[in-house]
């Protein structure tokens, strides 16, 4: 276990610029840090109601990157 390095994955909305920090990750590497970061962004909503005009959907994208601590 001592092999494994760690992690803060961001999580960043394209549209809104706001994101989602996963701290603490534990990976053996950057690329497996990157893999479970897109696995948790896969999981988030692309697409919510447009409260600002009152009706329709829009749409957005997410990306990740991993940061070694």
């Amino acid at each position: 276990m001592s092999d494994l390095k760690e992690f803060k994955i961001v999580i960043e909305e394209s549209d809104t610029g706001r994101q989602l920090v996963l701290p603490n990750v534990m990976a053996s590497d950057y690329c497996v840090a990157e893999a479970y970061g897109n696995h948790v962004a896969a999981s988030l909503p692309v697409s919510e109601i447009d409260r600002q005009q009152g009706f329709g959907v829009s749409e957005t994208s997410w990306s990740c990157w991993p940061e070694e601590v």
